[in-house]
């Protein structure tokens, strides 16, 4: 589950409050630490990733640049 930071990254490539990312640059996220890792080794890298979120009852692909987003993520149980 995300909280979005208003003026980071994650609000220009459109995600949302309450957005449950489910990939990132094409791996399952498994948790919020597990996220963590996986925009820290992508930092820096020149192509976009594609992340993949829950909103509602849709699944929505997003397109951002790599690296941390500027997001709250918490772990669902």
């Amino acid at each position: 589950m995300t909280e979005v930071l208003p003026g980071e990254h994650a609000a220009e490539t459109g995600m949302r409050d309450g957005d449950i990312i489910v990939r990132y640059d094409g791996q399952d996220i498994e948790s919020a630490e597990g996220f963590e890792e996986m925009t820290i080794a992508t930092e820096g890298r020149g192509e976009p990733i594609t992340l993949v979120v829950i909103r509602d009852d849709d699944v929505v692909q997003l397109k951002a640049s790599p690296g941390r987003l500027g997001l709250v993520v918490y772990t669902i149980p």
